[in-house]
C-alpha cells in the first residue's frame, strides 16, 4: 500500500469521491503539451490559473524533475543569478520563480515525471493519519529472528494518506520535452 500519488491529486480523474466532470470547481488545471519546450509564459499561465480558479489562492511551490529544472535554468541564461535561494530542512535549496503572488520556490525531485512540472498550493494539501509510524509489536516483540540467518527483522506501519482540501488550487504542465 502506498500513499496517494501527487499526480492523482493534481489530475483529472475522480479523487476523494468527487468527479471533476460533475463538480467543475473541484478540478485541477492540467496543460498537456506533448514535446513542447518549457517557457516562462507556460509557467506564468499555470500560476495565474491557480489564482483565478482557486478563489484567489496563490501557488507557493513548484515541483519538477531535474530535466525541467535544467531547462528552466537555460531560460534564465542571460540572468544567471540565483540570489537568496529558499533553504529547506535537510540541506535542500530551491530556485525561485517570480509569479503573480510573489516569489515561488521551485524544487527538483527525482521522483517527479521527467516531462512534468507541478504548481501547488501547499496549504491545501494535507497528511491525514489514523496511526503515525509505529513498530508492529502485538506479540510483545518488536524484532523477529529470521530463520536460518544471523539476522532479525522488524515491521513498521503507518496508516494514513495524502489528501487535499481544494483540488482547484493545483495545476500541472505535462508532456514537456525531455531531451537535454
Amino acid at each position: 500500500y502506498e500513499p496517494t500519488s501527487i499526480f492523482k491529486i493534481v489530475g483529472t480523474a475522480t479523487f476523494q469521491s468527487l468527479d471533476p466532470a460533475t463538480y467543475t470547481y473541484w478540478k485541477s488545471r492540467i496543460y498537456s503539451c506533448p514535446g513542447s519546450t518549457l517557457t516562462e509564459a507556460m509557467m506564468m499561465k499555470r500560476i495565474d490559473e491557480i489564482n483565478i480558479f482557486g478563489n484567489g489562492n496563490d501557488c507557493d511551490r513548484i515541483w519538477t524533475s531535474h530535466v525541467q529544472m535544467r531547462k528552466y535554468g537555460n531560460i534564465l541564461k542571460t540572468d544567471r543569478r540565483f540570489l537568496n535561494p529558499t533553504d529547506y530542512k535537510g540541506g535542500w535549496k530551491a530556485a525561485k520563480f517570480l509569479g503573480s503572488g510573489g516569489e515561488v520556490p521551485m524544487v527538483a525531485d527525482r521522483d517527479i515525471r521527467e516531462d512534468a512540472m507541478l504548481f501547488l498550493t501547499t496549504k491545501d494539501l494535507a497528511l491525514f493519519e489514523q496511526v503515525g509510524f509505529k513498530w508492529m509489536e502485538e506479540d510483545g516483540n518488536m524484532l523477529a529472528r529470521i530463520a536460518n540467518y544471523a539476522a532479525y527483522e522488524a515491521t513498521m506501519r503507518w496508516y494514513g494518506n495524502i489528501g487535499c482540501y481544494a483540488r482547484n488550487t493545483h495545476s500541472a504542465i505535462v508532456g514537456l520535452d525531455v531531451a537535454d
